[in-house]
């Protein structure tokens, strides 16, 4: 996730995120995983009440690591969570969901970065893109119809969330999510993937051609 300095050091050069199809993928279903495509974003479903217990529990054990001094205004565990329980589980579905949408274009891609937020009442998400990540995601864990939408300007597009939704994006995409008022916390996942990168902090899955 870019800070206001980072954009602008990212402005000044870097890769054109590739991650971008023109062939419209209208549904896709994998057990517990069905998602639909709206231009470049996709739109998911998942439900796995273990896998959401492990998140959330890792979410309010590790408190406000970012002091709310990143672009999301709310609490934010650490940036590398994805070899925990419940994130490397939900990174290799999102990793297979991404392979599966983008193919051909989004070949054995890892993980870089996952990490947790809890919202409560008033709290908001900045505007903001997460380039150079080729793709990134959001899945929330929970999702209220009184919690607030979150906003693609670039697109012109607003998404209502639901529990299990999992969005799908370039990581070159402006999104927010206004402040608004609501009753019960809000918890999501978030983070970033690219394209064949070797490090120690990311983790691959197997694909199948």
């Amino acid at each position: 996730m870019a800070t206001d300095r980072e954009v602008k050091k990212q402005e000044d050069g870097g890769m054109i995120c590739d991650a971008y199809i023109d062939e419209p993928i209208i549904m896709y279903g994998t057990g517990k995983l069905q998602y639909t495509q709206e231009s470049e974003i996709f739109i998911g479903e998942i439900h796995d009440e273990e896998m959401d217990k492990l998140l959330i529990e890792d979410i309010e054990a590790q408190g406000d690591r970012q002091n709310h001094g990143s672009n999301v205004k709310a609490q934010m565990t650490q940036w590398y969570r994805g070899k925990q329980p419940g994130y490397k589980k939900l990174g290799q579905i999102v990793l297979s969901a991404a392979v599966d949408a983008m193919h051909p274009n989004f070949e054995n891609p890892v993980m870089s970065d996952m990490w947790g937020s809890k919202y409560l009442s008033g709290e908001e998400a900045i505007q903001h893109h997460h380039y150079p990540a080729a793709l990134s995601f959001c899945y929330y864990i929970t999702g209220d119809k009184d919690h607030p939408a979150i906003h693609f300007p670039g697109f012109d597009r607003r998404y209502d969330i639901f529990p299990g939704m999992l969005i799908l994006f370039p990581g070159w995409a402006q999104h927010f999510v206004p402040s608004q008022k609501f009753k019960n916390p809000r918890y999501i996942i978030a983070g970033n993937m690219h394209h064949n990168i070797n490090t120690d902090m990311l983790f691959t899955v197997g694909v199948k051609k």
